[in-house]
This record gives structure tokens, C-alpha cells and sequence, in this order.
């Protein structure tokens, strides 16, 4: 009885089967299909069917190794699978027990946001979205507090005032000779009023030399904003160009330098503004610094023990090099604020100074970071900013009113880089720039560190060795003692 139900079992397979193909080669012919290739229709067991049609369907040929291994007999294989896992292998999925508490992964569409901006996982997204310094607001919830304000605002110390004002009366004091370069009636507006000067100290060729370099700049920065070029683009094709530019013609090319942050961070905690708790640092582009000479070298040198360096990092670059201009970029139409950049790391190079300063009108043998941070008022230098939007260069300028508190003004001047005549003012207010760096700023810092007590190792190597030759001195004292009373004796 078995063999004949087994029998009527398989002719109903294959009716069915026949009853299927039927219905396929008919709905083939209903659709217009010329030519069909056909296939043998494979019988496979009722308890392997879900299997192989999942497989097939995933991968459009053969079962994989796995697969197969699953969809054999559990008795061939000495075990018998539980319920729960053969549920699981019969419909393709995981063969791993999920329950009405066990989450399931749910994928996006293609087209799904969710999906677009899972780049990163939840957690870095909330970090990142709580990055701060995001914009200038975000400055006011630090200590020390940063406050932006206007040029036209009255309050500005005189230091700072007086910087503004030499700035903007070097824009409009230029060398005749440049008289004749604009070709463009609209260029020669661009420079007047101008006072031409009859002496500058500049011979006709680097004149010539100098209006050349002007017009290559003018078309860098043409092209860096036709073809919307990256901030890279900006940076080497037109800032650092304007850069070289004014320091070879302000004559300064030995004294200043010009230094690549980029990668470079405030590695002094102490220096650097809280908020929530936490230590804010941002890095800039550029900053312009004092070259010092052989005699400035030793006396920085010789600045006491535990600073290791006169400026916001401790890289070998600027331990005897400090920065007094500071410079970001940032590409044109970003939508991106340069400010809380300068901001933090203006703030820094503020108190360093002031620990400077502060050191050196108190001696203290050493500052911790509470104390850096509420020391004593001491007047510091201002410090100029520089943010270079596109051809779109603004002048802050950074002032340090107490331990709490810095104020950056402006913009107080701007410029553009899209004609020669612009970019002919914007140099020579550079060069204001670099020639009070090169004179105020670098008086102010001699004197500060020519102030400073000697070095702490110094002093301990000094210590040790007076304390050495008191002892050799007694030692030798005792040995002619002994001698005279030697000899004394002997006489006798």
C-alpha cells in the first residue's frame, strides 16, 4: 500500500509539472515571444523547492556549497535540526533563531537619505554635529570669551587704531611709476585718490617685475573663479603668490617668514579657550613670523625653563619664531566662516604673549594653567587676521582686553584680487603689516624676552658648579692647612 500511494505521488508530480509547462509556453505565446529556449523542467522534492528557487533567484545559477549542505537530510548529517532552524533555512534566510524581540535590519531604498548619509555611524554624527566653533556665536560660550565687532564700533585700543590707520594710508601712498601700468580707465579709478610718490627706493625694473607678478595674480584669480578651483587651488595660485610678493617687495624677505599651519595645532592646553568643559583648537592656513637674528636667537634661547617655545606649538619651526599676523582661507562660495578659526587660534598666541608678559614683569619661577589663564593684566601687542574668501581678502585686527576677554575688530579694511590695481593696494598694506611686525612687534618682544630670568636648567647647572668648587675649595684649604702644620712641626 506505501509503494502504490509513493507511485500516485510522483504521476500527480509530473501532471503538475506537465500542467505547468503548459500554462508557461502558452502565456509565452499570449506575449508575442518569437523563439523560447526551452529547459527540462527539474522535479525536485517538495522540501527543497523554497531552497533551490531562493538560491537561483540570489544568484542566478547553481546553489552554493552551503546552500546545498543545508537542504540535504538532516539524518544524513547525524543530527536532526530543531523546528525554528529549518523554518529559517526553508525560506533563505539566516539560519540564526530570531524572535518577535530580536530587531531586524531594515535596508533604505536607493533613493532613501537614510541610506546616502549612513556614511558614518550615529555616534560620530552627534560628535560631529557638536563640534563647536561652528560659527562666530559659538565663540561667546568660551572662557576667555571671543567677541567679534564691527570697524565702525568706537571701541579699539590706540595700538590697534593706530595699526589701521598706517594700513590704510599705505594703500594710497604708491610709487609714480605705477601711474602708467592700468590700461583701463576703470583700473586708473581703482587708484585714485592716490598720493604718487617721487622716492620710494624701487629702480624701474623691479617696478616692471612687480607689475608683472600683479597681472599674474589678476589672472589666477580669474581662473581659480571661472572653473570654481578648490581652496587648494586659491592657496597656491594666488595667496601665497600675494604673500611672496609683498615681502620681497617690502624688503623684509630676510627678517619674516612665512609659515605653513595647515597641520599644525596649538599643543599647549593652556592656551587654548574651554567650552563645556573641554579644550577647543582649530588650526589656520598661513601665519607670517619674525625671523630672528643670531644675537635674538640666544637671548630666546635662554627664555626660562618650562615654555620651550615663544609661540602657540612646540614644532621645531616656531620655537624661536614668533607669530604676529595670522592668515585663513577658505574657497569662494563654501558658505564656510573663516573666523572661529582665527579666533581660537589668535586667542593662543595672545597668551603666550601674556604669559610672556607676565613672566617677565613678576619672575615667577613657574606658571601653572589656572594662572595663565586669570594672570595679571599686562599690555601685549594686537595681533592682524587675515580671512581670504576667494578674491576677497578682510583685515581683523585681534585685541587682547583682559584674561577674560578678546575682542576682533572688522573688518577694517578690504581688498580684492580680481584687477591689478586692487592687488596693488592689497600688497602695500601688506607691507604696512610686515613693517610694523618687522619694527613694533619685534621691539616689544626683544624687550619682553631680554626681561625674562635666566634659564631654570641654567641656573641649576650654575648652582651645582659653585656648589663643586666650595667643596674643592674646602678640600684644598684643608690639604694646605695640613701642610702648614706639617711643616710647622718640623721645625720644631
Amino acid at each position: 500500500m506505501p509503494e502504490e500511494e509513493e507511485d500516485t505521488n510522483v504521476v500527480m508530480s509530473v501532471e503538475c509539472g506537465d500542467h505547468i509547462l503548459e500554462r508557461v509556453s502558452q502565456w509565452l505565446d499570449d506575449c508575442s515571444i518569437s523563439s523560447v529556449q526551452e529547459e527540462p523542467l527539474v522535479l525536485v522534492d517538495s522540501s527543497q523547492s523554497e531552497i533551490v528557487l531562493a538560491e537561483t533567484e540570489t544568484q542566478g545559477g547553481e546553489p552554493s556549497k552551503k546552500r546545498r549542505a543545508a537542504s540535504e537530510p538532516a539524518i544524513a548529517m547525524g543530527r536532526t535540526p530543531s523546528p525554528t532552524k529549518r523554518r529559517a533555512v526553508g525560506m533563505g534566510r539566516s539560519p540564526f533563531v530570531q524572535n518577535d524581540s530580536t530587531p531586524s535590519l531594515e535596508y533604505p531604498s536607493v533613493d532613501s537619505p537614510t541610506r546616502l548619509t549612513s556614511k558614518f555611524s550615529p555616534g560620530i554624527i552627534s560628535s560631529r554635529n557638536r563640534s563647536p566653533t561652528k560659527k562666530n556665536g559659538d565663540l561667546y560660550s568660551m572662557y576667555p570669551e571671543i567677541k567679534f565687532r564691527d570697524a565702525e564700533d568706537t571701541f579699539m585700543l590706540e595700538q590697534a587704531a593706530e595699526l589701521a590707520r598706517r594700513v590704510k594710508k599705505a594703500t594710497v601712498t604708491l610709487p609714480k611709476e605705477l601711474q602708467k601700468y592700468p590700461e583701463r580707465p576703470a583700473s586708473c579709478q581703482h587708484l585714485s585718490p592716490v598720493e604718487w610718490q617721487e622716492s620710494h627706493g624701487h629702480s624701474l625694473s623691479e617696478i616692471q617685475d612687480f607689475w608683472t607678478k600683479v597681472q599674474y595674480i589678476a589672472n589666477s584669480t580669474k581662473v581659480c573663479a571661472t572653473e570654481e578651483r578648490p581652496e587648494e587651488c586659491w592657496s597656491d595660485d594666488v595667496v601665497i603668490e600675494i604673500m611672496r610678493l609683498a615681502l620681497s617687495w617690502s624688503g623684509l624677505g630676510n627678517k619674516l617668514m612665512l609659515a605653513n599651519l595647515k597641520t599644525i595645532e596649538v599643543d599647549q592646553p593652556a592656551l587654548l579657550p574651554v567650552v563645556n568643559g573641554k579644550r577647543v583648537s582649530k588650526k589656520i592656513d598661513y601665519g607670517i613670523c619674525l625671523q630672528p637674528s643670531d644675537e635674538d636667537k640666544n637671548m630666546i634661547n635662554n627664555v626660562r625653563y618650562g615654555l620651550q617655545t615663544i609661540s602657540q606649538s612646540k614644532v621645531p619651526m616656531l620655537r624661536n619664531r614668533a607669530l604676529f599676523c595670522n592668515l585663513e582661507i577658505k574657497k569662494l562660495y563654501a558658505g564656510q566662516d573663516p573666523l572661529p578659526q582665527l579666533g581660537v587660534w589668535t586667542l593662543a598666541g595672545l597668551t603666550k604673549l601674556s604669559l610672556l608678559a607676565q613672566m617677565a614683569a613678576a619672575g615667577k619661577t613657574k606658571m601653572g594653567e589656572s594662572s595663565m589663564l586669570h594672570d595679571p593684566e599686562v599690555e601685549v601687542p594686537v595681533i592682524p587676521c587675515w580671512t581670504v574668501v576667494g578674491d576677497r581678502w578682510a583685515l581683523y585686527i585681534a585685541q587682547r582686553c583682559s584674561s577674560a576677554e578678546t575682542v576682533i575688530q572688522g573688518p577694517v579694511a578690504t581688498y580684492f584680487t580680481h584687477s591689478g590695481a586692487d592687488i596693488v593696494k592689497l600688497v602695500h598694506a601688506l607691507c604696512e603689516i610686515l613693517r610694523w611686525g618687522d619694527t613694533t612687534f619685534r621691539e616689544w618682544l626683544m624687550r619682553v624676552v631680554s626681561e625674562q630670568p635666566t634659564d631654570y636648567r641654567q641656573a641649576q647647572i650654575d648652582a651645582y658648579h659653585a656648589e663643586l668648587a666650595a667643596e674643592l675649595a674646602a678640600e684644598l684649604a684643608a690639604e694646605l692647612a695640613a701642610m702648614r702644620r706639617s711643616v710647622v712641626q718640623s721645625i720644631k
